[in-house]
Parts: C-alpha cells; sequence; structure tokens
C-alpha cells in the first residue's frame, strides 16, 4: 500500500504481515488517566482509506509507536515502534537512524550517518538525513553516494522531480534566525531564496512544483517561485507553528490557527474549517483533512474533516469511560472533551 505523505512529516505504513491490531479505540476506566495519551502527525494512504500516525499512547517504556487506522475509526493497527523511523514514498523502504532497510526484513544498507530526522526522495532512492551536528546529508539508499549539503542545514524538502531540496539553513544568519535556502540535490553551492535576512522555515513545495510555501516572522504564510522571484507575504494568513501542508491542487494551503484554515495563495482568501487541530494533512482527493486535536483534555486524537467543516470524526485515542453511552464524552474523571 502506498501513502500520500507530507513533504517533511516522518510517515510510515501498515505492513499487514507485522501489523496486529488492537481492536478499536480503547476504553479507560473512570479515574484512570492513559500514559502519554498523543497521537500526532497524521498521514493519509493513496487510497484514502486509512490514516498512519505516531503514538505516544501506543508505545512501549515512554517510547513512540508507529500505527494506523481506517477512515471511520476502526481497525487501529501498530506497524512498528521506535523513533527515528521514515517510510519510502513507495512503501517498500523504512529509514532507520544510520540504516535504510526493506519493510520485509530482508535487506538492511549502512547510510553512513544516522539521522535525527529522514526525508525520502519522490521517487523513493535517496534519504535526506539532518544529523545532529554535521547539518543536512543526502545519501542512496544503498549507502552510497554519501554527499553533505550544508552542515547549517535542516528541514529538508524535495522538490516533487528530486532535482531540488529547499531547507532551512541556522548559523550563518548573524540574527541567529533560518534562511531559506535551495541546492540542488546531488551538492552544489546552496542559494538563497530570499534576498533579505530573517526567519524563514518550514518550506514546502506543491505537487507541480511552482511554489515553495515557508513561514516566516510571527508564523506569517509566504510563497516564492524555486528560482527567488515573486515572493508574495499573506498577512492574513497567520500559522501557529504547526505543521501546514499544500492541498492536492497545488493551489491552496492548510494550516492550524485556532483550528484549521485554508488560504487560496492566488486570491489570498481564507476560509476557516474548523476550530480546533494542528497538523493538517489533506486527503489525497483533497475532501477531507486528516488532523491532530485534543480530545479529554491533555489526551491528543487523529480526527477527520471536511472542507466546509461537516463530518468531523475522532479516529483514534477515545476517551469514552466504560460503561456510558452516547457521545465521546468523559463523564468523570481529570478531563474534558473539547472536540465534539
Amino acid at each position: 500500500m502506498k501513502w500520500a505523505l507530507p513533504v517533511v512529516l516522518l510517515c510510515f505504513v501498515w505492513l499487514p504481515g507485522a501489523a496486529y491490531g488492537i481492536g478499536g479505540a480503547e476504553q479507560r476506566s473512570a479515574g484512570v488517566p492513559p500514559p502519554n495519551p498523543v497521537d500526532q502527525a497524521p498521514a493519509w494512504s493513496a487510497d484514502g482509506k486509512r490514516v498512519v500516525f505516531s503514538s505516544w499512547r501506543l508505545g512501549e517504556n515512554m517510547g513512540v509507536a508507529l500505527a494506523s487506522v481506517s477512515t471511520d475509526g476502526s481497525d487501529e493497527r501498530v506497524i512498528a515502534r521506535g523513533w527515528p523511523l521514515a517510510l519510502s514514498p513507495d512503501g517498500q523502504w523504512i529509514a532507520a537512524g544510520s540504516t535504510a532497510r526493506r519493510v520485509d526484513g530482508t535487506e538492511t544498507r549502512p547510510l553512513g550517518v544516522y539521522g535525527e530526522q529522514q526525508v525520502w526522495s519522490p521517487d523513493s532512492r535517496r534519504v535526506a538525513l539532518l544529523t545532529y551536528n554535521d547539518g543536512l546529508w543526502v545519501v542512496d539508499r544503498d549507502g552510497s553516494d554519501l554527499v553533505q549539503l550544508d552542515p547549517n542545514g535542516r528541514a529538508p524538502a524535495w522538490s516533487p522531480d528530486g532535482e531540488w531540496i529547499a531547507y532551512e539553513r541556522r548559523g550563518g544568519n548573524p540574527s541567529g534566525d533560518a534562511d531559506l535556502m535551495i541546492v540542488n540535490s546531488s551538492g552544489g553551492v546552496p542559494r538563497a531564496l530570499v534576498e533579505a535576512p530573517g526567519h524563514q522555515v518550514q518550506p514546502r513545495w506543491p505537487s507541480d512544483g511552482a511554489l515553495i510555501a515557508f513561514l516566516g516572522q510571527g508564523g506569517i504564510i509566504h510563497v516564492v517561485r524555486p528560482d527567488g522571484s515573486g515572493l508574495r507575504s499573506f498577512s492574513n494568513a497567520i500559522s501557529d507553528g504547526s505543521s501546514f501542508a499544500w492541498m492536492p491542487d497545488s493551489r491552496r494551503l492548510v494550516f492550524a490557527s485556532k483550528g484549521l484554515v485554508l488560504l487560496d495563495v492566488s486570491s489570498g482568501r481564507v476560509d476557516r474549517v474548523n476550530g480546533s487541530g494542528e497538523s493538517p494533512s489533506p486527503s489525497p482527493d483533497g475532501s477531507r483533512i486528516a488532523f491532530a486535536a485534543p480530545t479529554c483534555g491533555r489526551q491528543v486524537g487523529i480526527h477527520v474533516v471536511g472542507l466546509d467543516g461537516r463530518g468531523l470524526r475522532r479516529l483514534t485515542n477515545d476517551c469514552r469511560l466504560v460503561g456510558t453511552s452516547g457521545p465521546d464524552e468523559l463523564r468523570a474523571g481529570w478531563w474534558h472533551d473539547v472536540v465534539r
């Protein structure tokens, strides 16, 4: 099964042979809080039938689990436990720290450096790696052609054709802010995308590769062409800093600002979807958005909603007490459900 992966978020796939069913949303007894009850970072399967997410709730020994769930909230399955891991777009390989391995376990290759974050190329043949001390690298999945792109690079985002990587550069700016850079994915001299230095973070490419979106000072959304021209700022589109994403039409962005908001980059129009959520991920057909949001106070679960705010459904982290009926609402205990 292939997945429609966000550009930067670490994403994973359900492996039928390795995963096991959890048996649906777990019910909790009164007064007993779940350990680390946070599900986050949703991503859609390519067919739009499942959502994959990372989960502290399902982890072991204070660790993270990776899981998937059907879009009706059933058939929750653990994929793997551990961190950091990233699934290739073709669903065949997993980058894990300093190795790349086939999901069926038949082959493991050393990558040469340890990645705190890994982002696969669109063709699943290369991996961009963020290292703790040595910045941004690119390597083939078989461990060959290891290239350091920028010792101060981070947050890599591949162009749809795999030729370019946009990223943040930290360390060269006297103010301590991040500059938005672009470099050929095979190496070369990086180039600044924005002439004036400043706070420029979280680059995002649309599927047509025509623009790069990023967050500026104060969370204001900007777009610029890959050649550095056509810089535009949207003062009416201010993200709260959580992940944002292009819609499949390459015309709109969805971002979090006291809920989910859509921005049309052609007209500058913004439309509010709902009043709660972060880390939005649009479905492959662009009709729904998966996102993380509080369920019962400190619990965070995965939800889906239509672009018009209708059809809200919680997929994970049910907080209903055993023996209660009706809406997903805590009747007693320590939390209050903020998503109805």
